[in-house]
């Protein structure tokens, strides 16, 4: 259940990366797994996420895969998650899309397909224009977005609240934007580099992301 909580606060925290980027897992402050994302930006101005993540150490090894696209305001299009876990020989797939009404989701455990809608009343925050975050806007120190997102687990919608917290030096040539994510009495925090990349990233559970290279 720690690792399903990590997993969903990791998405929800603002990704940019031009080519793909390797994370290393860490759980308790042991090496847990690795992590891969890759950002490629659209015709409309919006971009599509996707990261791949595999968990080794654990009891029950899990891999997961996602892409999400967003438009150019930052709000989710579709979404596609699938999480295996060979141990338990499970896999779970959910392809979810949003207009205006809220989401449609297709959620799929082996056994067939089940179609659920997730209404979500018009006019209700969606902008997640912290996905653009020190790429194509520049926050102001305290800046605070409150967005609904879609919850890929229960397939619920959740309020997220993102703020920008401070700008910290961490050597003597860069510097680091500090953003923490709340969702409900969990929250994450994480530091991004000058352009807007994902250096570190940690939840309350003890769970921790480091990035190695920006390379593949």
């Amino acid at each position: 259940m720690k690792l399903r909580l990590f997993l969903l606060l990791l998405i929800a925290v603002p990704v940019v990366a031009r080519a793909q980027v390797k994370f290393l897992i860490y759980a308790d402050g042991l090496r847990a797994g690795e992590a891969f994302l890759t950002q490629k930006f659209n015709a409309d101005g919006g971009k599509t996420v996707e990261m791949r993540l595999e968990t080794f150490s654990m009891a029950r090894p899990v891999t997961v895969r996602q892409t999400s696209t967003y438009n150019a305001k930052g709000i989710a299009t579709r979404k596609i998650q699938e999480i295996v876990i060979p141990s338990l020989r499970m896999r779970r797939t959910v392809i979810a899309e949003f207009d205006q009404n809220g989401a449609r989701a297709i959620l799929d455990r082996g056994n067939g397909r089940k179609v659920l809608k997730a209404p979500l009343v018009e006019g209700s925050p969606r902008f997640m224009s912290s996905e653009f975050w020190f790429l194509k806007e520049q926050p102001p120190l305290g800046a605070q977005l409150l967005a609904y997102n879609f919850n890929l687990e229960n397939l619920e919608w959740d309020v997220l609240e993102t703020t920008y917290v401070e700008k910290i030096a961490i050597s003597r040539l860069a510097s680091a934007h500090k953003v923490t994510v709340r969702n409900g009495d969990r929250t994450t925090v994480a530091f991004f580099d000058e352009e807007g990349g994902l250096l570190w990233f940690e939840d309350s559970n003890g769970y921790r992301l480091e990035r190695v290279s920006a390379g593949s």
